[in-house]
């Protein structure tokens, strides 16, 4: 309303997805090339709805891991016929526990406003090491929920081809 007069405006709202998780950090044991449930409860505090649905995937990473292999490149000369960059990818490869491979199997789409508990999937790389610890994180439509994951010391042997 100007002096009295009721004037007519058009805004423009550009859509702004955004999501938050409780809880807002995963911890997950998991054994090498095995498949874990967990529930998490999304908000939706965007003004657009968010689908999670889909499958995503994301590196896992020794805790050490980049640091190590930046130290066992520069602590020394490299061994003859590599070069520094040969010693740090290398180790670099040695920390990483593979793909984690994610899918959202119920409560995929979330109107603005609201929250739903989604239950996700997470399936590991037959790349863990027993009593390694591993870090990544789940990343979806104005989300990133970090996820850190612990592998038992031992892994039991499994009977036939697979047991998950």
């Amino acid at each position: 309303e100007l002096e009295g007069e009721t004037v007519p405006i058009v805004a423009e709202v550009e859509p702004r997805p955004s999501l938050r998780s409780a809880p807002r950090r995963l911890v997950v044991e998991a054994e090498p090339g095995t498949t874990v449930t967990v529930d998490v409860a999304l908000v939706n505090t965007g003004n657009v709805p968010c689908d999670v649905s889909g499958t995503t995937s994301f590196c896992l990473f020794d805790g050490g891991g980049v640091e190590h292999a930046v130290w066992a490149a520069l602590a020394s000369d490299p061994p003859e016929g590599k070069q520094r960059i040969d010693v740090l990818l290398d180790d670099l490869a040695e920390s990483h526990g593979g793909l984690v491979t994610t899918k959202v199997e119920r409560g995929a789409t979330i109107p603005a406003g609201e929250t739903r508990t989604v239950q996700l999937t997470l399936r590991f790389s037959d790349r863990l090491r027993p009593g390694k610890r591993y870090a990544g994180a789940w990343r979806v439509e104005g989300l990133r929920v970090p996820i850190r994951i612990t592998t038992p010391e031992t892994t039991p042997k499994r009977k036939g081809k697979e047991a998950r």
